[in-house]
């Protein structure tokens, strides 16, 4: 009896044993997934002045597979990060909606193979400005009309931009100028035939100073096919200009300018940029005679020297005085 007894115990002993060995035993664990590779050519462009766009591209030496994106941003200056996934990996863009006018924000994207995320894309900064684009868009009149105006007033002291007349050309940010017979302009009203030599108009109102980059945009058909990744600049000084219609660079739709107009007392800038549409017959000028014109669309910051309605930086020298044709980014 004493010697059964001790056999029982050992085979209780020996199943514990094999049931804390069968519990012990491990899965076999999942290899780690790939990460994908930084997107890259992030660029922004303002919607209006509570939204910005985002657009991107996938490397192209990525061999990862990319199961969605996702947007970092923050204002500058502020540690708080905000977040936006993408799960749409096709389109490659996105709005971020909320935001304030004014306020710089920093954007980077980051490309996700599941839930492995890739190095940080290059970043953007960017600030949503207004728009206007009145359909049909902005018309400037010959200055042969008696009733129609050749000007446009961006940034007025009292209301939204609007097309005026010369009695009014001291608000002139931007102006059409068809008086030299065959050579129809478009650009900064302190250098039209519309004013002395002392910039000023008939009226005695002086005209604003209007800075233009020289860089142009082509094959743009609205402002929304324009996006900014690197910073352009304004010149710091000698800087108004009009652009010859007739010598602008060929392009398939329409031609747009960065401008700022400039605080001669502050010596800060307002910026903005400039669609000139092509019209359905190939050329700039619809009509003939007092009732011809030029169509525009604009982009515009109305807070000073927050250069985003253009990616641009301001009070610096272009290194180049040739007019430079530069496509929208993507294309």
């Amino acid at each position: 009896m004493h010697n059964r007894l001790n056999i029982n115990m050992l085979m209780v002993a020996l199943a514990a044993i094999a049931v804390i060995g069968c519990e012990t035993t491990t899965e076999p664990t999942e290899p780690t997934l790939p990460s994908p590779l930084a997107p890259t050519a992030l660029a922004a462009k303002s919607n209006n002045e509570t939204s910005i766009g985002l657009k991107w591209t996938r490397s192209g030496a990525d061999t990862v597979k990319q199961t969605s994106f996702l947007i970092e941003y923050n204002a500058v200056g502020s540690m708080t990060k905000l977040t936006l996934p993408v799960t749409d990996t096709a389109a490659r863009t996105v709005t971020i909606t909320g935001l304030t006018e004014g306020t710089i924000y920093e954007f980077v994207v980051y490309a996700l193979n599941d839930t492995v995320k890739s190095p940080a894309s290059p970043k953007v900064q960017w600030a949503p400005a207004r728009r206007g684009e009145n359909v049909p868009p902005y018309r400037l009149y010959s200055s042969a009309s008696s009733s129609q105006g050749s000007g446009l007033g961006i940034f007025r002291a009292v209301g939204a931009p609007s097309v005026l007349t010369i009695s009014s050309g001291g608000e002139w940010d931007l102006c059409f100028d068809d008086k030299e017979s065959g050579n129809p302009k478009i650009g900064s009203p302190g250098q039209s035939n519309y004013v002395d030599a002392n910039y000023a108009f008939p009226n005695g109102q002086v005209a604003k100073t209007v800075y233009f980059s020289d860089a142009v945009y082509v094959n743009a058909s609205s402002l929304d096919d324009i996006y900014e990744s690197e910073a352009l600049t304004l010149p710091g000084s000698n800087g108004e200009k009009m652009f010859p219609i007739n010598a602008l660079p060929d392009s398939e739709s329409g031609i747009a300018f960065v401008m700022g107009t400039r605080d001669e007392t502050t010596k800060k800038y307002n910026f903005a940029k400039v669609l000139l549409k092509k019209q359905a017959t190939g050329g700039y000028i619809q009509g003939s005679g007092a009732s011809s014109y030029v169509e525009v669309q604009i982009s515009y910051q109305t807070v000073n020297d927050v250069p985003y309605a253009v990616k641009a930086k301001f009070d610096q020298l272009l290194q180049s005085a040739r007019t430079t044709p530069r496509k929208p980014a993507g294309e």
